[in-house]
């Protein structure tokens, strides 16, 4: 089964009307189709709503947070965030703990299917990744990844309220936006959700 939908063709780099930024975008794309959404290893994580993937994301990245804080960081209200734990507490992906301190507060926790699907899932598309680079020279790769990182640079600089608006603190490093354990698929397409509402 092939990777990606072969329909969609990279402009040519021959083609007078095609600028440096469109096939940057061209390729850039295809191969985020790749490495994130591989056609022939589904992920553990298809069938869960987003917005329920990404609170797994989030809590698994910041395991006994508080109900409300992982409410703010999904941008959501206490009573939609209560409604979708009780979800994911039925599906046997989340536990509600008990605050040794506080009884009346709820922290949150990931069970070991969670933790063993949302392991799986990048390890999926890690091994795409890492396919793709195999027959590659490495000191090339370490090259195509540095000038990756310094337009992730240079794009965050053109947005003076980057770290507000994704709920970091201001001046951090944009090459540092999501927690190692956390995954930026999910943010992403968070964001993009969250947008459209906006």
């Amino acid at each position: 089964m092939p990777l990606l939908d072969t329909s969609e063709t990279l402009p040519s780099t021959a083609s007078e009307e095609s600028s440096g930024a469109d096939l940057l975008y061209h390729t850039l794309v295809r191969l985020t189709r790749m490495v994130l959404f591989p056609l022939d290893a589904p992920s553990p994580l298809d069938d869960l709503p987003i917005s329920q993937v990404r609170c797994l994301s989030i809590v698994g990245a910041e395991e006994g947070r508080k109900m409300q804080e992982i409410a703010a960081r999904l941008h959501i209200k206490l009573p939609a965030m209560s409604q979708m734990v009780d979800r994911l507490v039925r599906k046997g992906l989340m536990e509600r703990r008990p605050d040794p301190t506080d009884r009346r507060v709820a922290r949150l926790h990931l069970t070991p299917e969670a933790r063993r699907m949302v392991a799986e899932a990048r390890r999926i598309r890690m091994d795409h990744l890492r396919k793709i680079t195999a027959d590659m020279d490495p000191e090339r790769v370490e090259r195509i990844t540095e000038d990756l990182r310094e337009m992730v640079v240079v794009g965050a600089g053109l947005y003076d309220d980057l770290d507000t608006r994704e709920g970091r603190p201001a001046n951090t490093d944009p090459l540092s936006g999501v927690a190692e354990n956390q995954d930026p698929l999910v943010e992403m397409l968070a964001r993009r959700a969250r947008n459209r509402r906006n």
